[in-house]
């Protein structure tokens, strides 16, 4: 696996267990409430999405931050593969698919009768995101 891989798995993890804890010890610290509120808004907004397009969209050897040229590549032209996406495609993609995903998957977890407490909220975007991450290393052990 890629080290930057690694590094934005240890990241993501931080943040969920971060996350978890905050949720845990804002009972005993109402001090806790406002990083809750930030981490957890990066986790909602940010962790399963990554993933998720991270899964959907391996990292290549030759992706860049940003792309700096405006040019498309010709039908000719084999060098550049079409599932490729730059930093900051991947960035808005996983905001996107953070915000569409998460809700439908609470309605869903609602629908089975699970009531939604932040307890089942969180062990849910830890699900989606943990099977994202497993999904992104089988995924990326194929292709290296």
């Amino acid at each position: 696996m890629k080290k930057y891989t690694i590094i934005t798995l240890i990241i993501s993890l931080i943040l969920l267990i971060g996350s978890g804890l905050m949720i845990w010890l804002e009972g005993r610290f109402p001090i806790l409430h406002i990083p809750r509120m930030i981490i957890g808004s990066i986790v909602v907004l940010g962790v399963p999405g990554y993933w998720i397009t991270r899964w959907t969209f391996p990292v290549t050897e030759n992706q860049q931050l940003i792309d700096g040229t405006d040019e498309k590549a010709t039908p000719g032209d084999k060098d550049e593969e079409i599932h490729e996406i730059d930093g900051l495609e991947r960035f808005v993609l996983s905001i996107a698919l953070s915000i569409s995903s998460v809700p439908l998957l609470l309605f869903y977890v609602n629908f089975l009768g699970v009531p939604l407490t932040v307890w089942s909220v969180y062990w849910t975007i830890v699900g989606v995101s943990l099977a994202s991450m497993i999904a992104t290393f089988f995924i990326e052990r194929r292709h290296a």
